[in-house]
């Protein structure tokens, strides 16, 4: 029964460390984008990328993310509610970035805590 008891706690010991390591916390500032262009995007086309074009029907329902690096980052569902609100409050036309705090998973996607519009 003691090594059972043992054994059971290095398990969740293990598991614990396992889920963390693939949860990064994250705070930087990016260029948001629809997922639907933003996929494939580079910096210069996120920079491009038109808050028309991400006010359209199909690339909002697609989501939202931030070109980080050089890469694509597709927000949860908190941070697509979020991008959406910051790209519907905004004058400027294009180059639309914002301050992302929040969880890095380890597929690249962000948990969204805090979406700030710069």
């Amino acid at each position: 029964m003691k090594r059972s008891l043992i054994f059971a706690s290095i398990l969740l010991a293990v598991a614990a460390v396992s889920v963390s390591a693939h949860e990064t916390p994250i705070k930087t500032t990016g260029t948001l984008i629809d997922a639907m262009c933003g996929a494939d995007a580079t910096q210069a086309d996120a920079d491009a990328h038109t808050r028309e074009c991400a006010l359209m029907s199909h690339c909002l329902a697609s989501g939202f993310g931030m070109i980080i690096d050089g890469k694509f980052h597709k927000f949860d569902a908190e941070g697509d509610k979020l991008a959406a609100e910051i790209f519907r409050a905004t004058t400027k036309k294009d180059h639309i970035t914002a301050t992302v705090e929040g969880i890095e998973l380890d597929n690249g996607s962000i948990k969204v805590e805090k979406l700030t519009a710069e």
